[in-house]
């Protein structure tokens, strides 16, 4: 989803929703990431691709990217986005070990990117990364958060946006988050939406 002020950006079309048109990308190879997650890089590479082509990011604030198994309340998003709208930064949302590389980093749950930092990485920067960086084994999160560093782009770090249960837990409950990870069925996800939005 893109949004600025209140305008949505739908990506096909639904029963229960707003049109929302598919934006088709090139497939690529996923394999098993060093972290044992998915090292998709390559996938998300070819989906911002596509995002350049289509062009409508660039009529707004920030590009999301959610995974369908988080709960996110864009209302709340937009919140903790403000007070660094305009200028050039992704959300770091996981700081679980403090202490310890590689944190704090971007869970890939729910990444949020800067209108100047998306219009470096696209315009370029993809390119630059792909050349410095050793990313084939990364998961997309990993592969943005080093490229964007590697350009130049300030992280964000916001650790009250995402309550995410593969850093430090997901309170569906907590009355500030922004999105809320992991619900795989459709029983859970809609318990947790029920919750964050009483």
């Amino acid at each position: 989803a893109v949004f600025s002020q209140d305008a949505p950006f739908s990506l096909g079309r639904g029963p229960d929703g707003p049109e929302v048109k598919a934006i088709w990308f090139k497939k690529a190879p996923v394999w098993r990431s060093e972290d044992n997650t998915a090292a998709n890089a390559l996938l998300f590479m070819n989906v911002f691709k596509a995002v350049k082509k289509d062009g409508r990011y660039g009529r707004h604030d920030w590009t999301i990217k959610a995974d369908p198994d988080a709960v996110v309340l864009p209302w709340r998003l937009r919140d903790h986005l403000r007070p660094v709208t305009g200028q050039n930064n992704f959300l770091v949302n996981c700081n679980k070990v403090p202490w310890k590389a590689p944190f704090p980093m971007i869970f890939g749950a729910l990444e949020a990117y800067s209108n100047k930092s998306l219009q470096r990485l696209l315009n370029g920067g993809m390119e630059q990364c792909n050349a410095a960086l050793n990313w084939r084994m990364w998961g997309e999160d990993k592969y943005l958060g080093n490229c964007m560093k590697f350009l130049g782009v300030q992280p964000y770090n916001n650790f009250e946006v995402l309550g995410d249960n593969r850093c430090t837990g997901a309170d569906c409950s907590s009355p500030t988050q922004a999105a809320f990870h992991d619900f795989k069925s459709e029983w859970a996800w809609f318990q947790c939406w029920g919750t964050a939005t009483r």
